[in-house]
Order: C-alpha cells, then sequence, then structure tokens
C-alpha cells in the first residue's frame, strides 16, 4: 500500500527541479527518473532524517507544543527544520506545495537532495493530517527501500514498547469475541473487513474484547507495527467513548464483517451477477478516485462527506485503494460511517460506470464547495495543480 502511494509520487518528483545554482529560474531536468536511486550510503543518511522527524513528532504529540518549540530551535538541518517550523507555525488546512515553493525547497543540486525533499514533503503532510509518528516514518521509510522499511519496524517496536500490550482491559457483554474466535479460520476476511471499517472503528470496536482476543488476532494478520497502532486506536478509544459507543461500534463492525462472509458465499456459489462480482476494471478510474480522496484537504473531505448521501459513499468505498478507504472512515463521523456501513451491506456490487458518475459528483462537490468559500470561477479557484488535474481526469470521463 505504501509502495503504490510512493509510486504515484512523481508529480512532486516533477517540481523538485535540478539548479547548480539553487535559483529555481534556472532549473534543468526534474529529478524522477534518477531520485530513487539512490545509494546504500545515502539511504542510510536519509533514514536517520526520517527517524529524526518521527522524533521530533513523537515529542509534540507525547509532550505538547512548548517541549516541541524548544526541540526544534536548536535543531541544524536546515531542511528538517524548515519542515518542523511548518508544524509548529501552521494550520492543517496549509497549502503545503506552496509552502514548499516560496521556502526554496523545490529546487534540487542532487538526486540525493531532490529524493530527502520528497520524503520530507511526504512525511510532513502526514505530520499536518496528525497521523501517529509510526505511520509516518513507514510513509518516509517507503522512499528508501525494504532494508529502510525493516529500520522503521525495528524503530517502531523499540519506541512504542510500552505500547505493544495494553495495560488495562475493558470487557463489554456481547456477542464481537466470540465472533472474531470463529472468523479467525478466515485471516483474509478479517483483514478485509478491518481495513473496509478504517482504523477508527475497527479500534473503537475491538477496546471492548478481552485481551487474549486482541493478542490472538495481531498475532495472525498484523505485524509489529500495526500491532502497535491498533493497540493506540484502542487506548484512544477507550478514554474517549463511552460503553454505549463502543457497542455501537461493535455492533457495526460485526454487520460489515457478515456482509463480508455473505458476500464470499454468493460469489462462490455464482449467486452474485458475474458482472457485479468484481470490482471496477479501470484502474486509472480507481487510481484517480483514491489520489483525490488522499489530495483533498481534511476539512473539506469532512465537509463534503457530511454532505453525500451514505449510498454515493458506499459506491465509492467500493472502487477506491485501501489507504483512501482509511481516509474515508477516519474522517466520517460515528454516525454516518455506521450509515454507510449499511448502505454496504444492501449493495449488490458497482460496475465501471456506476462509480464513474458517483466519482464525478464527487468531485463536482470539491469544486462547488471551494467556489463558495472563495467566490471564484472554476479557473480562478485557489486549487493545487496536482487537485485541479484529478478533478479534471474525473469530470471528463463518459
Amino acid at each position: 500500500m505504501l509502495m503504490q502511494r510512493l509510486a504515484r509520487l512523481q508529480s512532486l518528483f516533477d517540481l523538485i527541479q535540478k539548479s547548480e545554482s539553487g535559483n529555481p529560474s534556472e532549473a534543468g531536468e526534474p529529478f524522477y527518473k534518477t531520485v530513487l536511486e539512490a545509494r546504500t550510503g545515502e539511504a542510510d543518511q536519509l533514514m536517520v532524517i526520517a527517524k529524526d522527524f518521527a522524533e521530533y513528532i513523537a515529542i509534540l504529540r507525547e509532550k505538547g507544543k512548548e517541549a516541541f518549540e524548544k526541540a526544534v530551535s536548536d535543531e541544524k538541518r536546515r531542511k528538517l527544520k524548515f519542515c518542523l517550523r511548518i508544524l509548529l507555525e501552521s494550520q492543517p488546512s496549509v497549502n503545503l506545495q506552496q509552502s514548499f515553493l516560496s521556502g526554496g525547497m523545490l529546487t534540487a543540486r542532487s538526486s540525493r537532495e531532490a529524493l530527502e525533499t520528497a520524503m520530507l514533503y511526504q512525511g510532513t503532510a502526514s505530520a499536518l493530517k496528525n497521523s501517529h509518528p509510526a505511520v509516518i516514518l513507514k510513509v518516509m521509510s517507503a522512499f528508501l527501500g525494504m532494508e529502510a522499511a525493516v529500520q522503521a519496524d525495528a524503530w517502531i517496536a523499540d519506541h512504542y514498547k510500552h505500547h505493544s500490550s495494553l495495560a488495562e482491559e475493558l470487557i463489554l457483554p456481547g456477542d464481537m469475541p466470540d465472533v472474531i474466535l470463529t472468523n479467525l479460520e478466515n485471516t483474509a476476511r478479517l483483514e478485509r473487513t478491518i481495513r473496509l471499517a478504517g482504523p477508527q472503528l475497527a479500534g473503537t470496536a475491538l477496546s471492548g474484547c478481552p485481551r487474549d482476543i486482541i493478542s490472538e488476532l495481531e498475532s495472525k494478520i498484523f505485524s509489529t507495527s500495526g500491532a502497535i497502532l491498533l493497540n493506540h486506536d484502542i487506548e484512544v478509544a477507550r478514554a474517549e467513548y463511552s460503553s454505549d459507543e463502543i457497542a455501537d461500534a461493535q455492533n457495526a463492525f460485526m454487520e460489515l464483517l457478515e456482509t463480508m462472509k455473505i458476500s464470499d458465499m454468493e460469489t462462490a456459489t455464482g449467486l452474485i451477477e458475474p458482472e457485479k462480482q468484481k470490482m471496477p476494471q479501470d484502474p486509472l478510474l480507481v487510481a484517480d478516485l483514491s489520489n483525490l480522496i488522499m489530495e483533498t484537504e481534511e476539512k473539506l473531505l469532512k465537509d463534503i462527506l457530511i454532505r453525500l448521501s451514505p449510498q454515493v459513499i458506499a459506491v465509492i468505498v467500493q472502487g477506491i485503494e485501501p489507504m483512501a478507504h482509511d481516509r474515508i472512515f477516519s474522517t466520517l463521523p460515528t454516525a454516518k460511517a455506521r450509515r454507510v456501513l449499511d448502505a454496504l451491506e444492501a449493495s449488490t456490487g458497482i460496475d465501471t460506470l456506476t462509480l464513474t458518475r458517483n466519482a464525478q459528483i464527487f468531485a463536482q462537490q470539491i469544486l462547488s464547495e471551494i467556489s463558495q468559500q472563495h467566490k471564484m470561477t472554476a479557473k480562478q479557484l485557489p486549487i493545487t495543480g496536482r487537485l485541479r488535474q484529478l478533478l479534471s481526469a474525473i469530470l471528463s470521463r463518459e
């Protein structure tokens, strides 16, 4: 999933121009063709920067803004400090591309510098979305190859070893533990359900389960870092939600799991029409729609999802990649997420035409909302070139 996301960052590399003087006006060829060819020594150096960036985010989350500001003031590396200052001074809605451009960060003298910029850009974007430091490090390490991914897992396991098991236990009456145990024989179905539910709903539902059930689930499905993140989501849910809200999340999760089970049975027995059995066969549409969801600013995305009907969202969810799934369900209010799950349960599948029409409704809502906010025509709207490209690609489909 992270590697798929990395592969779509060519548009960022297109922005990073080669210049011996560092002057953007003298820029030459883009670096994206060679930027992934960093030598082992360079990858190790950049991995140190990625770990330090994640460490700074951990300070911000665990010790607060004052401790973060003090730590940033002592940082000497120019690009790293630039990104940290953005996090210190900016709102989540900041135009990160414009900030990098105005700060002279989109000009590089070498492929190594271009790779550092791209890595820090994506790390900063994730931090602005309030992502967990472990997620941020995994995203940044994806630029540096498989060895870096192993290093990232080791850092996460060491840094968050106190989160590797839950200190407290909350057990709610209900069928959730038995349902999980019964379905552990089909880990693929459980994994699909967890991905579709998203981290917030899955963590909330599991927060009311016994520790041994959670541990068994983690051993079958999650990596070490994934288990740490799940435990973090569970701890947050126990701190923020009431027993009734956790019970509601468990019911929604079990309904979704049952939907996956019924879908598997119908597909296996041929009860679903052949053209409805598969996801849309247009990979470009799936990629464009997934990218559009990932690129849309968080508050704007939330406003649009609240306005869209659960049926439209359910269609979109069936035609996007896992990372976009997670973003939709982590953005939706709990009550609306349950209605979307109900719509998914009632769905009999989608085809490319249905996905196209609903994707265009989503794209039109983005343009409408931005134009209302700024009172401008479509050509004048203050949106990034990447977002404009994705909107155009989806709206121009027939």
